[in-house]
């Protein structure tokens, strides 16, 4: 579930560049905001010795990060910059790692 909402903010920010959708960067760049960060930061934190918690927790952060500056670019007037570091290696390596650790994690709490 966490890894399906997080494929679907590509789609959000498609449509945040294309004009057809709001979204408030501060919360976006947040990694505690989402359903996911909530978790980490509530009921998740028992996990927290743990290195794929650290992992998971990281990724996610450095996710938001990366997805606020795509917005705040599109929203200051750089929507092909912001279009192009979408499309970009960047992005795309920060939403991998997050279902990854997400597959990590989920791999150690469920044996």
């Amino acid at each position: 579930k966490a890894i399906q909402a997080h494929t679907r903010w590509k789609i959000r920010l498609r449509a945040l560049l294309n004009g057809k959708e709001s979204i408030d960067v501060k919360e976006l760049s947040s990694d505690n905001s989402c359903e996911l960060g909530k978790w980490i930061y509530g009921e998740g934190a028992v996990h927290a010795s743990h290195p794929d918690y650290q992992g998971l927790k990281e990724a996610h952060a450095h996710f938001h990060r990366i997805a606020g500056s795509i917005a705040q670019r599109g929203l200051s007037g750089d929507r092909y910059g912001a279009s192009v570091q979408l499309d970009g290696k960047d992005y795309q390596s920060a939403s991998t790692a997050v279902a990854t650790k997400i597959n990590a994690l989920r791999d150690v709490i469920e044996k």
